[in-house]
């Protein structure tokens, strides 16, 4: 088969068509690629408060099973029972360190 016949028998569309396609798709993934990056970056706050959420539920998680062993209560009464003390006791010592901080920057004792 000569040059000029192959050409005739396999027209240039056949070989344009999967390269259309793999250029589409490399296109389509990069738009989904850069969406979800800046889909992260706007919600950047949000995920580190999930982050923090998740990190303390796991904290919490040994000492509402012990709670929740002695004290023979469903676990959503436990939980609420851990959270509780947790937010009065952060909410103590948080004080504690304002009122500190004030009377160090207004120089008092």
């Amino acid at each position: 088969m000569l040059p000029e016949e192959s050409a005739r028998a396999r027209p240039l569309r056949s070989d344009l068509t999967p390269w259309t396609l793999r250029g589409m798709g490399l296109a389509l993934g990069a738009t989904i690629v850069i969406g979800l990056i800046a889909l992260a970056s706007a919600a950047g706050s949000v995920l580190v408060l999930f982050f923090l959420a998740v990190l303390l539920a796991s904290a919490l998680e040994p000492i509402i099973g012990l709670l929740r062993d002695r004290l023979h209560l469903g676990r959503g009464a436990t939980i609420l029972v851990v959270y509780v003390v947790f937010f009065l006791v952060v909410v103590h010592h948080g004080g504690g360190t304002i009122r500190g901080g004030y009377r160090v920057v207004r120089g008092t004792s």
